[in-house]
């Protein structure tokens, strides 16, 4: 080692580390060079200036997880509230805060408006644009979705599979057929609750959506399933709820082979 030096100690922790065979520091295992200055200090750092050091550098790192979170939890209510906007010409758009444990906390009570989500939306989809669509898909905490006067023209039920954040889902419309409550079965996998109005879907669409695992309620009302299609519903072991309404295809004989397949289903036949 030079001897023109005042004394060898690490960078890190300050150790002492003239006369040492290895050049490495036996504390905290740092790697040095007599040769090159830069590599070690000439006198031992502080204890304190050490311990400044690291609390900026913990400060640094929370300010800037705050302000990720906040940018995050701006970010969300911007694309929220565009969407609000442009939806509400169309139909009836709900709002509410969304848990955020941690935003909860760090937010001012004068910023918790930042929480606030779309989470319903009741729309005839006549007059949606692919922009509107766009937005609805954006949207992570949009549960529940009531479409009205869906039309092949539109898109049809395509656009709302696009829609993975819904637990429950509303439709109303022709083009809900078949292949479309088939293709919803496998599209939505957080949806609990579906209810069909006056759309033509049969025994087929019925075998298809039993594939749904997460499904606990199902309404069908002025749709064209028969016994078939009530059977294929009894493998939908997740079902917890059905509701039936004017679907003169189902027989006494087929509801009562229902329930004796599924007695812990809450079935529910409703008349006129």
């Amino acid at each position: 080692m030079s001897s023109t030096v005042a004394g060898i100690f690490c960078r890190s922790c300050g150790y002492d580390l003239r006369s040492l065979a290895e050049h490495r520091c036996p504390e905290c295992g740092r790697q040095f060079d007599p040769g090159m200055r830069r590599t070690y200090d000439l006198k031992p750092r502080r204890a304190v200036a050490r311990w400044v050091w690291r609390g900026v550098f913990v400060l640094t790192i929370l300010a800037g997880t705050v302000a990720v979170l906040v940018g995050w939890t701006w970010r969300g209510f911007e694309r929220d509230r565009v969407a609000y906007e442009r939806l509400r010409k169309n139909g009836i758009v709900r709002k509410e805060l969304v848990a955020m444990p941690v935003m909860e906390r760090i937010l001012p009570e004068r910023y918790q408006y930042l929480r606030t989500r779309v989470w319903s939306v009741c729309i005839g989809t006549g007059g949606l644009k692919d922009e509107d669509w766009q937005l609805m898909g954006r949207m992570d905490d949009l549960r529940d979705g009531r479409f009205g006067n869906i039309r092949p023209v539109d898109g049809g039920l395509a656009r709302v599979e696009n829609l993975k954040s819904l637990t429950e889902l509303h439709i109303t419309g022709k083009s809900a057929d078949d292949t479309g409550v088939m293709h919803l079965a496998q599209s939505l996998t957080k949806l609990r609750r579906l209810y069909v109005v006056g759309a033509p879907v049969g025994d087929v669409g019925m075998e298809g959506l039993a594939k749904a695992a997460s499904l606990v309620l199902l309404s069908l009302s002025s749709c064209e399933m028969g016994d078939k299609g009530l059977m294929a519903l009894a493998e939908m072991r997740s079902l917890q709820e059905l509701t039936l309404h004017k679907l003169s295809l189902v027989t006494d004989e087929g509801l009562a082979r229902f329930k004796a397949a599924r007695p812990d289903v809450k079935l529910r036949v409703l008349k006129d």
